[in-house]
């Protein structure tokens, strides 16, 4: 009885704190070109998380303000 109390806790603890992953936002996505390239990896096109939106909309941004400025150059 005893085994399956602890690995029922242990599975649960184990669910718990990988699903304490720490949100980051669209600025320190924007700020870390490392920390955006993970993420986008990891979440590929269909990944639904929080970072993976965060991830998708720094992107997003960073292409729009480099087409900017690429047009005010111009």
């Amino acid at each position: 009885m005893k085994k399956i109390i602890m690995t029922t806790l242990l599975l649960c603890t184990g669910l718990i704190i990988a699903g304490c992953e720490k949100t980051y936002s669209v600025e320190e996505f924007k700020k870390n070109e490392e920390l955006l390239k993970e993420w986008a990896a990891r979440c590929g096109m269909g990944g639904q998380s929080k970072n993976c939106q965060n991830a998708r909309v720094a992107e997003d941004q960073l292409h729009r303000e480099y087409y900017e400025n690429l047009s005010k150059e111009l």
